[in-house]
């Protein structure tokens, strides 16, 4: 079923898929570079100088390069928690809107 334009929800309906596409564009951004995570951790350990493993571990923790990744990784998981709030939101003005029409006199037919 398809709302016409002129409808009053159409607006809102509209803004709910954007806000789904940039929720799941978000959310894929943030899932791929998490997924990196054990990977660049892993290389940052062999890489470091050190006798014994927690030597290494602690060296790798201490470099800028593990610093920026994990900033990175921290920002996108923000953007998309931004998007899944903000997109919450849509969805509750939608349906607020929604039972508003509803309650001032049935604008909103039901199809038979």
């Amino acid at each position: 079923m398809r709302l016409p334009v002129d409808n009053p929800l159409f607006p809102f309906i509209q803004m709910l898929h954007s806000y789904a596409n940039a929720v799941g564009k978000a959310r894929d951004a943030y899932l791929a570079k998490e997924a990196l995570r054990d990977y660049t951790k892993n290389t940052l350990i062999a890489m470091a100088a050190g006798k014994s493993h927690a030597e290494k571990l602690t060296q790798a923790m201490a470099t800028k390069e593990w610093r920026d990744f994990n900033v990175e990784v921290n920002r996108l998981q923000a953007v998309w928690e931004f998007h899944k709030l903000k997109f919450s939101v849509i969805e509750k003005e939608y349906f607020a809107q929604h039972q508003q029409l509803s309650l001032d006199g049935g604008l909103i037919k039901k199809e038979q």
